[in-house]
C-alpha cells in the first residue's frame, strides 16, 4: 500500500489508510518543523493573499500564515505553549535579522496565544490581515484623561 505526500494546509499527512493526522512532533524538532512550515509550505498559502498587489508582501503574509499553521499544529498535539512561543520567537527573530518582516510579531505571550486563538476562531488569514490594517494592539498607547486635555488645549491655541 503507498502512503501518500504530505498535504496542505494544516500540515496535515495520510497514513498507509489514508486517514488524516497531524504529524507527531517532537518537541526536539518543533523548530525545525516550524521553519520547514515558514520556509517551504508557504506557497500552499498565498491563494488566500490574492486581493495583496505586492508580491514580496504576499509571500510574506503566506509565510507567516504556514508559521501560524504550525504553531496551532504543534498545540494540537500538546505542546507546551511557552515552548512553542519561544520557539516562534526565535524564527521572527532570525528573519528579523535577514530583513524580511514576519507579519505577526509579538514579545508578549499573552498576546501571541490571543491572536493565536482567534486564528483559529475566525481564520488564520483573516486574523493577521485584519490586525496588521488595525496596528497591532500592544503598539497602541494609552492616554491618560490629562494627557488628552493638554493636547486638545495645544490645538486649540494653534
Amino acid at each position: 500500500m503507498e502512503t501518500k505526500e504530505l498535504e496542505l494546509p494544516g500540515l496535515r499527512m495520510r497514513n498507509q489508510a489514508g486517514d488524516d493526522f497531524i504529524p507527531e512532533m517532537n518537541p526536539l524538532h518543533l523548530k525545525a518543523n516550524l521553519r520547514d512550515a515558514y520556509n517551504r509550505f508557504w506557497p500552499a498559502f498565498v491563494v488566500f493573499y490574492g486581493r495583496i498587489e505586492n508580491v514580496r508582501e504576499r509571500i510574506l503574509y503566506a509565510k507567516t500564515h504556514a508559521l501560524i499553521d504550525g504553531v496551532i499544529a504543534a498545540h494540537a498535539q500538546g505542546l507546551l505553549a511557552p515552548l512553542i512561543f519561544s520557539k516562534y520567537q526565535e524564527i521572527v527573530r532570525r528573519e528579523l535579522h535577514s530583513l524580511n518582516e514576519v507579519k505577526f510579531i509579538t514579545d508578549s505571550p499573552k498576546y501571541f496565544w490571543q491572536e493565536i486563538w482567534k486564528c483559529q476562531r475566525f481564520g488564520i488569514a483573516e486574523t493577521i490581515v485584519h490586525s496588521r490594517a488595525e496596528g497591532l494592539r500592544e503598539d497602541r498607547v494609552k492616554l491618560a484623561s490629562e494627557i488628552k486635555e493638554l493636547i486638545r488645549h495645544s490645538f486649540k491655541q494653534n
